[in-house]
């Protein structure tokens, strides 16, 4: 019940931002700022990021440094309160013993003026990053995109109402998605993988992996012998899984108000059902093996279809162009 009440409560909030962004393209006044830091850094230094309200784009270069560039913009109807806008935005950085960090501050929304004048105000502040990709990376950003290029260091991801974009991620400790339009990721080696409430492709899972997808409206994963073990648990997400044709894996699927389909040309068998029993089975358990079997792949799924081929078709977008398609008008 909890969960369900935060999900509700998180849904408000990003709609009521939608709402407030769809409405920016009318403000008259545009007012911008920049921000330009750079820090020198060691291999081991941790690199964190903590933004709201934009992009946070990371480019990768050989120099021993971050470069941090933002470019705040601060929009309304007339100057002075496009400026106001503009004045409550700032930039926090510094370094410590635990690395390199950079976060966006925004005056608490009660202390911001009243009146008609400030009813439609928008604003947002877009990062443009450029570091190491051996470097520890934490990226936070809420209500705007990520995107991220191949990257070999330790990295952690925390990526709300926005869409994630990443390369092939090396070495992963954490990624968390809510509620993003789409998510795409080239590849992850290790770690945990939490997906909620975004449609979401991850071309290749490496490494030992451990991953949870709930109601994310369709989820792609491909696997292939660069995987060690693989952990899902899954709800009411319909999954798709892309092996490879000469995978070495075991299969444990248990399943709940769901099936496995199989579709690939390995041997998946669903286990004997109770013939003494009656009425409608809910639960479903399959297990089965390809080529030497070395790589245990463990499924739970509640309320969500798994499908098991090769060269599965998808489209991460398929509901935003759904979406465009109902917005064409004839006349």
């Amino acid at each position: 019940m909890k969960a369900t009440l935060r999900a509700y409560s998180v849904l408000f909030l990003a709609l009521a931002f939608a709402t407030a962004k769809a409405g920016d393209d009318d403000l008259k006044v545009e007012k911008k700022k920049t921000y330009s830091k750079t820090y020198s850094v060691s291999n081991s230094e941790r690199v964190s990021f903590d933004n709201r309200f934009g992009e946070v784009k990371i480019n990768t270069w050989d120099k021993n440094e971050v470069k941090v560039d933002v470019t705040m913009i601060g929009k309304a109807n007339t100057e002075d309160v496009a400026q106001e806008v503009l004045d409550r935005i700032s930039i926090e950085d510094g370094k410590n013993s635990s690395g390199v960090y950079f976060k966006t501050k925004i005056a608490d929304n009660k202390n911001w003026p009243r009146g008609e004048k400030y009813n439609n105000t928008g604003f947002s502040i877009n990062y443009v990053i450029y570091m190491p990709s051996r470097n520890p990376l934490t990226v936070e950003n809420e209500f705007g995109k990520t995107i991220i290029p191949d990257y070999s260091g330790e990295i952690t991801v925390n990526q709300k109402f926005g869409t994630l974009t990443a390369g092939k991620l090396g070495n992963v400790k954490k990624i968390h998605v809510e509620f993003s339009g789409g998510t795409t990721i080239e590849s992850i080696n290790g770690g945990e993988l939490d997906i909620r409430f975004s449609r979401s492709q991850i071309n290749k899972l490496e490494g030992k992996v451990k991953a949870h997808f709930e109601h994310n409206g369709g989820t792609k994963i491909g696997i292939d012998n660069s995987l060690t073990e693989l952990n899902i648990k899954n709800n009411f997400t319909q999954l798709y899984i892309d092996a490879a044709k000469n995978l070495s894996a075991s299969f444990d699927v248990h399943t709940n108000f769901s099936e496995l389909e199989n579709k690939s040309s390995f041997s998946i068998k669903k286990e004997d059902e109770d013939e003494d029993r009656r009425g409608p089975k809910f639960d479903h358990d399959y297990s089965g093996k390809c080529g030497s079997g070395n790589i245990p792949i463990k499924i739970k799924s509640e309320f969500g279809e798994v499908t098991l081929g090769h060269d599965l078709p998808f489209d991460v977008n398929e509901k935003e162009k759904k979406k465009d398609k109902k917005k064409v008008r004839t006349v």
